[in-house]
């Protein structure tokens, strides 16, 4: 799936399972204008998020779909979905990647990391999601 970045930056609840909470400025390291390659997407925190690789970085990172237009919601095969408790344990994530991301809860955090096993399965899974990106959305 491919969405084109219409803002930056988003004011997101910080406690969205408290009516009232606190809400912050989130910034984010998108062009504006550009399109992005979605290789996850989920429920994190009660915020609808997609899953897209940042110019420059070499890991994904989750970012309001709000800040995105519509995409053409065509997926590539293969997505896991996982359901996963926060660390508050209040508010479960719901996400859709691949099945690293999904069934082991510290994917991401090794990846962060640059863990070198970590950092070749996503990089597989990248490849295989922009190379049907490019044949099939093309």
């Amino acid at each position: 799936m491919r969405a084109k970045c219409i803002k930056n930056s988003e004011l997101i609840e910080r406690t969205p399972w408290k009516a009232g909470g606190e809400r912050s400025e989130w910034h984010f390291g998108l062009t504006v204008g550009r399109d992005y390659t979605v290789y996850g997407f989920g429920l994190m925190m009660g915020v609808a998020v997609y899953l897209v690789a940042a110019e420059g970085s070499y890991h994904p990172i989750f970012v309001p779909v709000s800040i995105f237009d519509q995409p053409c919601g065509s997926l590539p095969p293969g997505l896991h979905c996982a359901v996963q408790k926060t660390e508050n344990g209040i508010v479960p994530s719901v996400v859709f990647s691949s099945i690293h991301f999904c069934e082991d809860p510290d994917f991401f955090e090794r990846l962060l990391d640059n863990d070198y096993e970590t950092v070749q399965h996503w990089n597989r899974f990248k490849r295989f999601v922009d190379d049907w990106t490019r044949n099939v959305l093309s």
